[in-house]
């Protein structure tokens, strides 16, 4: 198959002749990245851990109730329906599914708790220059992105600019002379965090001055100009 694999345990979730929900939430990312994924019983997590996204790959042959390792056993029991997503479905949706499967086949399931939300970044900071402002703030745990909300300040309106996993950013869609605002928020596929603190910056041109000497040719006066090079 090839690929990088990961695996982890969960508390003991299968019971003789009971019915159940089962469901697997993992993340999604490239080819063989870690992501996190949560196996729960009947609404409630029973493990979760760091697995790995596997590549695409053509097999000839697919399994239901077992794994691809060879000394592997096959489930001994009935599986009455499977349902999947080809992404990390929000809380909401994921209670529907729930909802629906448990007055289908008469389960008693229930409510996933709210996941934990995410911190909100740190450390936001802005160097302003000619057209434009730098911008870096701290990784937050388990976040998958960022999101770099803008405004003038004068106004009450932010508009997102940016949105990906680096900490840093440059903004060049701003005008010298004027001032903005920035916050930044955490994400991953479920979860987004408040806005972190503000910080402001104000681009201008920066003007570099010399000294240029100019000698009449009549006569020996001589006179300093002062240069502004933009």
């Amino acid at each position: 198959m090839g690929g990088n694999y990961g695996w982890f345990g969960t508390a003991d979730a299968l019971t003789s002749n009971e019915a159940a929900l089962y469901t697997v939430v993992q993340a999604g990312g490239v080819a063989s990245s870690a992501v996190q994924a949560t196996v729960s019983k009947n609404g409630i997590a029973v493990g979760s851990g760091t697995v790995y996204v596997p590549p695409v790959v053509t097999r000839s042959t697919n399994y239901i109730g077992r794994s691809y390792w060879g000394g592997d056993g096959y489930f001994a029991g009935d599986i009455a329906e499977i349902i999947v997503y080809n992404r990390t479905l929000t809380a909401s949706e994921l209670a529907a599914v729930q909802g629906y499967l448990a007055q289908k086949y008469s389960l008693a399931v229930a409510e996933e708790p709210p996941p934990v939300p995410l911190a909100a970044p740190g450390g936001l900071g802005a160097t302003a220059g000619n057209g434009q402002v730098g911008l870096s703030w701290g990784a937050v745990n388990s976040a998958t992105g960022y999101k770099l909300y803008r405004r003038v300040t004068a106004t009450n309106a932010y508009a997102q600019i940016h949105a990906g996993a680096a900490t840093s950013y440059i903004d060049s869609g701003v005008s010298n002379g004027m001032s903005y605002d920035y916050v930044v928020r955490a994400y991953d596929s479920q979860r987004e965090s408040v806005d972190s603190a503000l910080v402001q910056a104000t681009p201008q041109r920066h003007c570099h001055s010399i000294l240029r000497r100019s000698c009449r040719r009549l006569d020996w006066r001589c006179c300093w100009m002062r240069v502004m090079l933009h």
